[in-house]
């Protein structure tokens, strides 16, 4: 199951929690975090738990922090559930998404990518989501594997939303959309690269 917490460091880095990581490993998905002055080792008691919320669900997915909130998917019941967190441990907010992949290792997948306004979700199986930050709307959604003709894997999607200016990029795998870009902000192909047919083998 997803559990999430929080641990006290240093009041010199709970900054970090601000930070606008608003995507999978960080603005940049390098995992490189541009925090400074932290701790060079743990107290010899280990860091103190600030909060924790036991309740997500299933999944295997990662937060992301922006605007002072944290995002975070997990599976009830074969369906995916977007919590919202205050940085004090709050729950703001929750919505059901839909299916999730539940056939092996169930739970989800990707990490939440929020852009100007909108969050970006990716399912388990293929379903590429944008919803709108306050509203939590779903302003257009795009079954990638079936539209495109594309392969799920064998422990279903695990990609996580890749946007660049005004594109997103997905992976569907296949042999005629081996990889596509759409409009962010409609969900409409843009344009689509041939493949070998095999599938995306999880990349992000």
């Amino acid at each position: 199951s997803v559990f999430l917490s929080v641990l006290f460091m240093s009041l010199s880095i709970l900054p970090v929690l601000g930070q606008e990581n608003s995507q999978w490993r960080g603005k940049k998905r390098d995992g490189v975090y541009e925090e400074t002055s932290l701790l060079k080792k743990w107290a010899e008691t280990g860091p103190q738990l600030l909060w924790s919320f036991d309740g997500l669900g299933e999944g295997h997915t990662s937060v992301a922090i922006a605007n002072d909130k944290i995002y975070i998917t997990g599976m009830t019941d074969s369906i995916g559930v977007l919590y919202i967190f205050n940085l004090d441990g709050k729950l703001l907010n929750k919505k059901a998404y839909g299916l999730e992949w539940n056939a092996n290792y169930n739970g989800t997948r990707s990490t939440v990518n929020i852009n100007d306004g909108r969050l970006y979700i990716f399912t388990g199986r293929g379903v590429l989501l944008c919803l709108d930050e306050k509203s939590l709307d779903v302003i257009w959604s795009k079954d990638v594997l079936n539209d495109f003709d594309g392969n799920n894997l064998t422990f279903g999607m695990a990609e996580s939303p890749l946007i660049i200016g005004d594109v997103i990029y997905a992976t569907p795998g296949g042999k005629e959309n081996n990889m596509v870009a759409m409009n962010k902000k409609t969900g409409e192909l843009i344009w689509s690269s041939k493949g070998t047919g095999k599938p995306s083998t999880y990349c992000s």
